[in-house]
C-alpha cells in the first residue's frame, strides 16, 4: 500500500468527518437556536450581552485574518494528500470530495472554538462586563456563528471515542488488499450466460416440440350424443335447459371448454376385438363376462370372445326385479314427464372402482378393500378396476420378468432366480398386475370401452380435469368417469375407501353384498347413492342399472357445470376471499366438490328427492374417506418423474398443462393459474425450460377473447406453508406484472381490492401476457425498484435488501447490516417479521447473482439471511446461488440482532448506509469497482 500509517489514518478520520458533519451540524444548529431563545427574553443580562458581544468580535478578527479560513484550507490539503496516497479505487470521488471538505470544515470549527475558548477572549468578555456595549444585527449574525461552532466541537468531543472507534475500523479496511473483482466479475458473468444460453436452448427445443403439435380447427368430443329416446330428451330439457342438444345452446357451452389445441379429446378407434359391438345394448349378464375377457390380466381378446354366443357361455350374475306400471314411474309424479324404467330392473353384480394417472400404489386402502371383498364374492360379484393404464405395459410385464437384485451366491449350474429391483421402470405396472391376479380383479382399460364409436357423454369435462395431472384432477375426472360407467353398463361404483361389509370371510353380515344388489333393484327409486343418516349424501357409492334416467341427469348437470365461472360455481369472488387453511372446511376450497364432486346433490333437488328417499347403503358397507383427492403430488413421486420423463413424455405433460390453462383463462375470468401446474411442472427434469415454453406457446394456443388479466402463482398449502410458483427470468420477463389489465381481473371485484388477492387462499395479481414480437425488459429492470443497497461509511457495498411492493417503505434501520463480517455480502430477502411469507419477494438465484455483479460485490462470500424455521426449505436455493457465484453461501438466521429498530441515540458515523438501485443502465456503482 502507498503512503504512510499516518496518512491511512488522516483519510479514515476525513471519511469519518464527511458523515459525522451532518449530525455535528445538527448539534449547532440546536445550539444557535438555545441562543435565539436567549436573545427573545424580555431583558438581557449584562454578561449574557457581554459574552455575546466578545464572541462577536472574535468572529470578526478570525474571519477579517483569515485564520480560520487558512486553517481549513491546510486540513483540507492534508486529507487530499491523504486519500490520495490510497490506492485507486478505495474511495469513491464523491466520497473523497466530501471528506475533503469535511477535514477542512472541522478544521475551520476546531480553530473558531480555540479562539473562543483562549485567554484574549474571556479577558475581553470581562472588560465589555466593566464598559458594556451595543448588540447590533451584525454581532447577533456573527455570535450565531460562534455558537454553532461551539455545539458541533461540543458534540464533536463528546463522540470522540465513538468517532476514534469508526476511524479503526476504517483503517483496517483501508489497509486490507484490495480484492480481485475482475477475475470473479469475469467468472460469474460466465457461468449465468451459460446457464442462460442452456435454457434458451433447452426452451426452444420444448418450444418447437409443442408447437408442432398444436392442432387448428373446432374442438372434438364437447358435444354429448343426442339421447335417442325423445321422451328422455324432453324431460332433460324441462329439467335443465329448454334448447339442450340444440345449435343454440351447445355452441355456447361448447365455448365455455375453450378449444382442444392439442387433440386430447379425441378418441382413439375401437380395438379391434371390440369394433361393431353395441355396448348400449348390451345385456346385464353379459357384463361380468365382458369384462372377464377384456381385463388386461390377461391376453387381449379375439372378436370371436366378444360375441353375444360367447358371452353367453358364462353370463354374471344379476340382480332382478319386476316391476308393476306404479313402480315404473320409479317416485316420480305421473305428470313429470319422466321415462319409465323397465318392466324388469336388471343390476349387474359388478362392482367398478377407478384409479387414474399411474398405476395404483402398493400401500392404499383400495388395494385391502377391494382385495378383501373380491375374495369374499368371487363367484357372486365381479369386481373391476378401471385404469388409464395402457394394454402395452401390462404386456411388457408380463412378458418380461423384472430386473434381477444382487442377492446370495448360487451354484453355478443354477439358473438366477430373476428379483425385482427398484429400477424396475415397470415396478408398479408388475405390482398392479399381480395384485388384480391373485384377488380375481378385473383391470379394464377406460380407452378401450370408451373410444370413437362410443365415446363418454362427459369426455369433455373428463378430459379437462385429466389435464390438471394431480389427484384432484384425478378425483374430478373419476367423478365423471363413474357416472359414464354405470349410465351405459349399470352395476354399482365403489370408491377404494369405502369398506364392503362381509368382506371378511370369518364374518357373517347382517346383508351380504348380493343381497345388496337385491334390494336396489327392487327398490322404488332403482337406484341409489351413498346416504348418510344426518350427513347428506355422498357420491363414493352408485348403484343403478344400465340406462336409468336419473344418472342420464346427472351426466347432463355435470356437464352443464362447465359452463360457469369458479366465482360463480364458490357463491362469488367475496366467498373466495374468506380463510380456508386451518379451518375445518379448508378442504372447501378445492375447486373438485364445487365442478364435479357435489353434482348428485342437484341431482336429487330436481328430482324432488331427500337422502331418506334413496335406498340405504346399510348395513352393506361401512363409510371410510381417505382423502387422497386433496394431497399435494408427493416429492418422491415427482423425482421419479423427473427422472423417468423422455422428450416425449414432457411434451405430453406440456400439452395437458396448456390444455388445463387454456380452459381456466375462461372459468377464472382471464386469470393465468400457475399454481395449479406448478407441482406438475416442478416433477419434470427441466422445470425452467418447461414455464419458459408453456408461456411462450400459449399466446399460440388461447383465443383473442382469453386475455390474460392476472396471475396466480403462490397460494397456501393445506398445511400452512407457502408455496410459490418458481419462474425462470426467461418466463418471468413474458408477465408484464406493472401493466393494467384492459379489463377486471378477478381480484378487482373484492369490495376493497387488493394486490395481491388472497383468494381461496391464493395469490392473485393483475398482469398481462407481453406480445410475442414486444420487446423484453431486462431481468434487473424488476427487481431494481424493490432493491436498497447497503454501504458502510467507506462506501463499500456490504448488504442487498430486497422487498415486495408492499414493504418498500420499511424503515431502513441500521440494524440489518451492522454486524456484517469484514470482507463479506449479506442478501435479506425482505424477510419481515410478522409479514405473510407468501407476500413477500420471489427471487430466484440467478436474480441475485445479476444484482450482486450490478453493484460490484462478486468474489465475497455471502451471508443469506432466512428466517427462523426456513433454512432446510432455502437450503436448495443457497446452493445454487453459491454455484453462479462460485464463493460459499452461507445460511444466517434472523434474530432480534438483524432485525431490531435503529437505537435511539443515533450515531455520528452510521455504520450503514442505503442507496437505492435505479432500473435501466443507471446501476450503483461500488467504491472498489466500477461493477
Amino acid at each position: 500500500m502507498s503512503g504512510s500509517v499516518d496518512q491511512t489514518v488522516d483519510a479514515a478520520r476525513a471519511v469519518a468527518l464527511a458523515h459525522a458533519l451532518p449530525r455535528l451540524k445538527e448539534y449547532g444548529r440546536r445550539a444557535a437556536g438555545e441562543l435565539e431563545g436567549l436573545l427573545g427574553r424580555a431583558a438581557l443580562g449584562e454578561a449574557d450581552l457581554a459574552r455575546l458581544l466578545a464572541e462577536a468580535e472574535t468572529m470578526t478578527r478570525l474571519v477579517t485574518t483569515g485564520d480560520a479560513r487558512l486553517a481549513q484550507e491546510h486540513a483540507a490539503k492534508l486529507a487530499r494528500e491523504a486519500i490520495d496516497a490510497l490506492p485507486a479505487g478505495r474511495l469513491s470521488a464523491d466520497l473523497a470530495e466530501r471528506a475533503v471538505t469535511a477535514a477542512g470544515a472541522v478544521a475551520r470549527v476546531r480553530r473558531i472554538v480555540q479562539e473562543l475558548n483562549g485567554p484574549e477572549h474571556a479577558a475581553r468578555v470581562a472588560e465589555l462586563l466593566a464598559t458594556g456595549g451595543v448588540l447590533d444585527e451584525v454581532a447577533v449574525r456573527r455570535a450565531r456563528s460562534a455558537a454553532m461552532a461551539r455545539g458541533g466541537a461540543a458534540a464533536l468531543d463528546e463522540h470522540g471515542a465513538e468517532l476514534e472507534q469508526a476511524v479503526e475500523l476504517m483503517v483496517r479496511q483501508l489497509a486490507e488488499p484490495a480484492a480481485d473483482e475482475v477475475a470473479s466479475r469475469a467468472g460469474t458473468r460466465r457461468r449465468l450466460a451459460a446457464a442462460r444460453r442452456g435454457r434458451e436452448r433447452r426452451a426452444a427445443e420444448l418450444t418447437g416440440r409443442l408447437l408442432a403439435r398444436v392442432r387448428r380447427g373446432p374442438a372434438v368430443g364437447d358435444r354429448p350424443t343426442v339421447p335417442t329416446d325423445p321422451q328422455l330428451l324432453d324431460w332433460l330439457r324441462g329439467l335443465t335447459h329448454p334448447a339442450l342438444h340444440l345449435p343454440e345452446c351447445e355452441d355456447v357451452k361448447a365455448a365455455w371448454l375453450g378449444a382442444d389445441p392439442f387433440g386430447l379429446r379425441e378418441l382413439p378407434p375401437p380395438p379391434p376385438f371390440l369394433a361393431g359391438l353395441d355396448l348400449d345394448s348390451l345385456p346385464p349378464e353379459h357384463l361380468a363376462p365382458l369384462l372377464r375377457r377384456l381385463s388386461m390380466t390377461r391376453p387381449a381378446p379375439t372378436a370371436a370372445e366378444l360375441t353375444p354366443d360367447a358371452l353367453d357361455l358364462d353370463p354374471g350374475p344379476v340382480s332382478e326385479s319386476a316391476r308393476t306400471a306404479e313402480l315404473r314411474r320409479w317416485g316420480q309424479p305421473a305428470d313429470s314427464g319422466a321415462p319409465p324404467l323397465p318392466e324388469l330392473t336388471r343390476i349387474p353384480r359388478v362392482v367398478h372402482g377407478i384409479w387414474l394417472g399411474k398405476p395404483m400404489p402398493r400401500t392404499t386402502v383400495f388395494r385391502e378393500n377391494y382385495a378383501r371383498a373380491a375374495r369374499r364374492y368371487a363367484g357372486q360379484v365381479d369386481f373391476v378396476l378401471w385404469t388409464d393404464v395402457p394394454r402395452e405395459l401390462f404386456d411388457a410385464a408380463r412378458a418380461e420378468p423384472g430386473p434381477v437384485e444382487p442377492g446370495p451366491v448360487v451354484p453355478a449350474r443354477a439358473e438366477p432366480v430373476p428379483r425385482r429391483g427398484r429400477n424396475d421402470p415397470l415396478a408398479a405396472v408388475r405390482s398392479l398386475l399381480d395384485w388384480a391376479t391373485g384377488n380375481g380383479i378385473h383391470l379394464v382399460n377406460i380407452f378401450e370401452v370408451f373410444h370413437a364409436e362410443a365415446p363418454m357423454k362427459l369426455r369433455a369435462p373428463f378430459v379437462l380435469e385429466m389435464s390438471k395431472q394431480l389427484a384432484r384432477g384425478y378425483a374430478s375426472a373419476s367423478d365423471h368417469l363413474r357416472v359414464d360407467i354405470i349410465e351405459r353398463l349399470g352395476g354399482a361404483y365403489a370408491d377404494g375407501d369405502v369398506v364392503l361389509v362381509g368382506a371378511d370371510a370369518e364374518s357373517e353380515p347382517e346383508e351380504r353384498l348380493p343381497d345388496f344388489f337385491d334390494r336396489v333393484a327392487g327398490s322404488l327409486l332403482g337406484f341409489t347413492m351413498n346416504p348418510l343418516p344426518g350427513e347428506g349424501v355422498c357420491n363414493d357409492i352408485l348403484v343403478a342399472p344400465a340406462h336409468h334416467p336419473a344418472i342420464a341427469l346427472w351426466a347432463e348437470c355435470a356437464r352443464l357445470n362447465y359452463s360457469r365461472t369458479q366465482a360463480d360455481v364458490f357463491g362469488g369472488v367475496q366467498a373466495m376471499a374468506r380463510p380456508y387453511v386451518g379451518h375445518d372446511d379448508q378442504d372447501l376450497r378445492q375447486i373438485a366438490p364445487c365442478r364435479s364432486g357435489r353434482i348428485h346433490h342437484d341431482v336429487l333437488r330436481l328430482l324432488g328427492l331427500q337422502g331418506d328417499d334413496l335406498p340405504p347403503t346399510d348395513p352393506a358397507r361401512i363409510y371410510g374417506s381417505e382423502g387422497s383427492w386433496c394431497r399435494p403430488l408427493p416429492a418422491d413421486a415427482a423425482g421419479a418423474a423427473a427422472r423417468q420423463s423422455s422428450a416425449d413424455e414432457v411434451t405430453e405433460v406440456l400439452a395437458r398443462c396448456l390444455t388445463f390453462l387454456e380452459w381456466q383463462l375462461l372459468a377464472r375470468e382471464g386469470d393465468l393459474y400457475l399454481a395449479a401446474v406448478d407441482p406438475v411442472i416442478r416433477a419434470l427434469p427441466d422445470p425452467d425450460a418447461a414455464w419458459t415454453a408453456l408461456l411462450r406457446v400459449l399466446p399460440t394456443v388461447v383465443g383473442p377473447w382469453q386475455a390474460v388479466a392476472s396471475v396466480t402463482d403462490a397460494r397456501r398449502g393445506d398445511d400452512g406453508t407457502a408455496e410459490r410458483v418458481d419462474l425462470p427470468p426467461e418466463a418471468e420477463l413474458l408477465l408484464d406484472r406493472e401493466a393494467c389489465p384492459e379489463h377486471r381481473w378477478i381480484g378487482s371485484q373484492l369490495p376493497v381490492p387488493e394486490v395481491p388477492a388472497r383468494l381461496l387462499d391464493e395469490f392473485v395479481s393483475p398482469a398481462v401476457l407481453r406480445e410475442p414480437d414486444e420487446p423484453l425488459p431486462a431481468y434487473l429492470d424488476r427487481l431494481a425498484p424493490l432493491t436498497e443497497v447497503a454501504v458502510d461509511p467507506l462506501g463499500q457495498v456490504i448488504g442487498l435488501w430486497l422487498r415486495t411492493p408492499q414493504t418498500t417503505g420499511l424503515w431502513r434501520h441500521e440494524g440489518r447490516f451492522a454486524a456484517v463480517p469484514p470482507g463479506h455480502l449479506r442478501i435479506s430477502l425482505g424477510l419481515v417479521p410478522g409479514l405473510d411469507w407468501t407476500e413477500q419477494l420471489g427471487v430466484r438465484p440467478e436474480g441475485l447473482a445479476l444484482l450482486v455483479l450490478a453493484v460490484g460485490a462478486a468474489g465475497r462470500p455471502v451471508d443469506l439471511v432466512v428466517p427462523a424455521g426456513s433454512a432446510a426449505a432455502i437450503r436448495d436455493f443457497a446452493r445454487r446461488l453459491e454455484r453462479y457465484l462460485g464463493v460459499p453461501v452461507r445460511l444466517v438466521r434472523a434474530g432480534p440482532g438483524a432485525l431490531a429498530p435503529p437505537p435511539k441515540v443515533r450515531p455520528l458515523v452510521p455504520p450503514v448506509g442505503y442507496l437505492p438501485l435505479p432500473a435501466s443502465n443507471q446501476r450503483v456503482r461500488a467504491s472498489r469497482s466500477p461493477g
